[in-house]
């Protein structure tokens, strides 16, 4: 039968929960909602409540219960939204899932799955499209397996389920939808195996994930003119060295084609394998195809870092008929400029905007409709990835904008363009951003959640949830140490209240009695989940009194109301009093990212908040004392129209970044 790698997966885990009632699924957004990308859609239904449960955002508690549940006797398939997320809790797989059995001297068995999507391909930007297998390789306890469609999904899916050692499954999100006939009866795979997906005498291809479909499409490229043999190893701890080795043997050339950038990957150590048994009879050196050494770059960019079918088949078309290295395929890229972000100089006359009535109004407006047309452009195809748009919270932002001064710090969530806009970023360098060119404020690197303006105080915008919060207090650290009489403000939505850098970002905060204001834009929903199946206690500033702070509700609808409670935190930061935490009770119109219909909302949710809808209380407020009439907001929104407008026609008409500004801004020169 045909179907999809995302169908594939679905099916192995209710294959063996079927099979085996110890079998259970659990992470963010997986029961209801089916996870993010679909892969446990269904399994609720079918399997209820006590095997399929959602968890609060909050990767140290779901593998850390992971690892409980598997010690006393189930077996855990739990979902890591995005591979990068490890980073949020690496210390329960590394250091407790991988050891759990050598220090218990065999006696405790962890039969544990960690699925996560991982890979570039869909232009998530730098924190969403890594695939770090390196981050495991070098942990002795653990099995990393990365299938390469459908059928090795399937099979490796349920050997993974089956063994009784904690395996880290990562899916190329790039392959979800890929389709592929096979039939689950007659597939099997066992771990540390390797398949040959396609035999050749002339040259071997080792590869994994994504890049083995590269590497199948480079050897029907080159057709007759090179015999190219390619392996998919399927697991890369351990390998396969047997059918590589042996593959070599008959081959005598080597070529690695993996996705990571090229110091560290998991080619190092089969080059280094393959190198030492294999030395005396290679026509050839042994050749890596890689990405370069830089972050994952966002749009356009994206496709030139990753290793395509083209370059595959130029190294191998030149390993084969030089017995040469060939060079690597980004030393051509010429790095053109050194600086850190695009800042038009307007940004500071923009922020001074703040300080008049009808300024916070004209910025309001801003926001919402850059954010609608965002929305046009993605739907478009325009823009690259996923992103977040904030209809309806725009008053929290130009609030705390206008509360603050430009020497003070900010962090935000991957939600993050209508707090860039109200510190100062001008619409142009927000949608060029978004659309991946040059007018961009990172012209073009870093996308939708990534966006920055340090001479207004805008630190770069995080990905990860809670990220900001810790590095809030170390900004608030640093203004302590310098004397320099700046406040800083950590922006974080509902969901982040469960993870653990919120506790101890407000731990540290507390002790260090530091100037820093904790604001929580509690809009009801962390992801697709309502805050009230994630969070026990309704009110999240209630929290604060933990941290001997205090906790302060504020009606995130209204402006004045976001100002004044912003103000207050500041005077008190400002005058030693220390930290502050505010929960702004908000409401996002569209869904949790892109596409999302939000169907998971109650009945005429919206439709009650779009009544208290921040610009329209705001503009009921400005004519009622009188600071202008009707015909002076008609002519303001008129004016930002135009300008928007306008910034939407120069974004389109924006040229992408060259290719060499990949290698731009990664360390210091």
């Amino acid at each position: 039968m045909q179907i999809t790698m995302r169908e594939a997966l679905k099916l192995a885990i209710r294959d063996e929960m079927a099979s085996d009632p110890s079998v259970v699924v659990f992470g963010e957004d997986v029961a209801e909602a089916g996870g993010v990308f679909k892969v446990t859609a269904g399994l609720f239904g079918e399997f209820g409540p006590d095997r399929v449960r959602d968890t609060p955002i909050a990767e140290t508690a779901i593998l850390g219960a992971a690892i409980g549940a598997a010690a006393r006797g189930l077996r855990p398939v739990v979902e890591i939204m995005f591979v990068e997320f490890f980073g949020v809790a690496l210390d329960q797989i590394v250091t407790e899932a991988a050891k759990m059995r050598y220090l218990s001297g065999g006696k405790v068995r962890l039969p544990m799955v960690v699925r996560a999507s991982a890979g570039g391909g869909l232009g998530f930007g730098a924190q969403h499209s890594q695939t770090l297998e390196s981050w495991f390789m070098n942990t002795p306890g653990l099995t990393v397996v990365s299938p390469s469609g459908p059928a090795s999904a399937y099979a490796l899916l349920r050997a993974a389920i089956r063994s009784d050692d904690p395996v880290i499954f990562l899916e190329p999100r790039n392959l979800y939808g890929v389709k592929e006939d096979f039939e689950p009866s007659a597939v099997r795979w066992r771990l540390g195996e390797a398949q040959i997906a396609r035999k050749g005498s002339d040259v071997t291809i080792v590869s994994l994930g994504q890049m083995v479909r590269v590497a199948l499409a480079a050897a029907d490229q080159l057709g007759d003119a090179v015999s190219c043999e390619v392996i998919d190893l399927g697991s890369v701890r351990p390998w396969d060295r047997e059918t590589v080795l042996a593959s070599v043997a008959r081959t005598r050339r080597l070529v690695v084609v993996e996705e990571n950038p090229f110091t560290g990957g998991w080619g190092t150590d089969i080059a280094s394998v393959v190198a030492a048994e294999c030395q005396a009879t290679l026509a050839a050196p042994i050749t890596r195809v890689t990405s370069p050494d830089v972050p994952v770059p966002f749009g356009p960019l994206e496709r030139a870092y990753l290793t395509s079918s083209e370059d595959v088949a130029a190294a191998v078309s030149h390993l084969f008929k030089t017995g040469t290295l060939p060079p690597p395929r980004w030393a051509g890229w010429a790095r053109t400029r050194t600086s850190q972000s695009r800042e038009s100089g307007d940004e500071p006359k923009r922020r001074a905007e703040l300080a008049e009535p009808l300024g916070r109004y004209a910025r309001m407006l801003e926001i919402r409709l850059v954010e609608d047309e965002a929305m046009s452009l993605f739907h478009e195809g325009l823009i690259s990835g996923t992103m977040h748009t904030c209809q309806g919270q725009e008053a929290v932002a130009v609030g705390v904008a206008a509360a603050l001064r430009p020497t003070d710090t900010v962090t935000c969530t991957y939600r993050g363009h209508g707090h860039a806009l109200a510190l100062g970023l001008s619409p142009l360098a927000v949608l060029g951003e978004l659309l991946g060119r040059r007018a961009g404020v990172l012209e073009g690197k870093g996308g939708s959640m990534h966006l920055v303006a340090p001479n207004v105080g805008l630190l770069p915008t995080f990905a990860i949830v809670g990220a900001g919060i810790p590095i809030s207090a170390g900004a608030a650290y640093a203004s302590q140490v310098l004397g320099d009489d700046s406040v800083a403000a950590a922006i974080f939505g509902d969901g982040a209240a469960n993870i653990g850098a919120f506790h101890e970002g407000l731990n540290l905060a507390a002790i260090w009695r530091l100037p820093v204001i904790f604001i929580c834009e509690n809009n009801l929903y962390g992801e697709y989940s309502r805050i009230d199946k994630t969070t026990p206690v309704s009110d999240i500033a209630s929290r604060a009194a933990a941290y001997a702070m205090p906790g302060v509700v504020v009606d995130g609808q209204d402006l004045d109301a976001v100002i004044a409670a912003v103000q207050a935190a500041v005077k008190r930061a400002r005058s030693g009093g220390g930290p502050t935490l505010l929960e702004m009770k908000t409401y996002r119109f569209a869904g949790h990212s892109r596409g999302d219909p939000a169907t998971y909302r109650p009945a005429a949710e919206l439709e009650r908040w779009k009544a208290r809808d921040p610009i329209a209380l705001y503009e009921r407020a400005l004519t009622a004392s009188k600071v202008a009439d009707d015909a002076r907001l008609a002519a303001i929104r008129k004016t930002v129209s135009e300008s928007v407008a306008a910034a939407v026609a120069a974004a389109r008409a924006s040229s992408p970044p060259d290719v060499g500004a990949i290698m731009e801004d990664v360390v210091a020169d």
